[in-house]
């Protein structure tokens, strides 16, 4: 873990994981798509980021690494303190 935030789409499990506080959100877009079902399901929905919003939430990361880092150092703390290895495991 190197303390630097995410940038997701809040999109699928992110919520659960991730906060605004710890992470940076872009919005998106469902786009179908179709595969051969090897990897994934035959057909389904991807959240495609907004390109606009994904280089908007880059540029404070790059532009200030040591505010990401804090920022990605509260989404470990974060983590670390609502989710562990133990209590997983005994729901699955």
């Amino acid at each position: 873990m190197l303390g630097m935030p995410t940038i997701v789409t809040g999109n699928s499990f992110s919520p659960e994981f991730q906060s605004c506080k710890d992470s940076f959100w872009v919005d998106y877009l469902h786009s179908e798509f179709d595969s051969d079902g090897t990897l994934f399901a035959k057909s389904g929905y991807w959240a495609d980021p907004r390109v606009s919003d994904l280089a908007e939430a880059i540029r404070p990361v790059r532009k200030y690494p040591e505010r990401a880092r804090v920022r990605g150092t509260k989404g470990i703390a974060r983590s670390k303190s609502n989710f562990n290895k133990i209590d997983v495991a005994r729901t699955m």
